[in-house]
């Protein structure tokens, strides 16, 4: 896992920094979690692209993966202060959009975060969302290895 989400760091970098947007890393080496990786890849490419698109202006997007008591912790956070609290258990509900005038604008048809649920749910693991003051938290659990 850990070599997944190194990859799909690098390889969102020219649409964080298009954006203005910085990613700031912490990933555990030697996480490894057993499923298809070619599923894995697509959630992180989910929540990067959820992340750096949906981000208040020039904020920070925090991608950390660890390794805690047989289960690896996949967070993504970003700045999302049009977010309200409420809105994060409906952020997993296929096409869902949150504010529809600026989801328009940044593309996409409000079911990648709904994408990534099935992913996690498909691999054991859990998927939350929360709101820490201005950022939003998504939060992936899955079994590790």
């Amino acid at each position: 896992m850990s070599r997944i989400v190194e990859r799909g760091v690098e390889d969102f970098l020219p649409l964080a920094e298009a954006s203005e947007k910085h990613l700031v890393t912490s990933i555990d080496e030697g996480a490894v979690v057993k499923g298809d990786e070619a599923s894995l890849t697509r959630l992180v490419s989910v929540l990067l692209d959820n992340a750096i698109k949906y981000s208040d202006e020039h904020g920070d997007v925090e991608v950390t993966l660890s390794v805690t008591r047989g289960s690896v912790q996949l967070v993504v956070s970003n700045p999302a202060s049009s977010l309200t609290a409420g809105e994060t258990s409906q952020l997993f509900e296929r096409f869902y959009r949150p504010d529809a005038a600026r989801e328009r604008s940044a593309g996409g048809y409000g079911i990648g975060l709904s994408i990534a649920r099935s992913i996690v749910e498909r691999h054991g693991g859990e998927i939350r969302a929360r709101k820490l003051g201005d950022i939003l938290e998504i939060s992936a659990s899955l079994p590790g290895v």
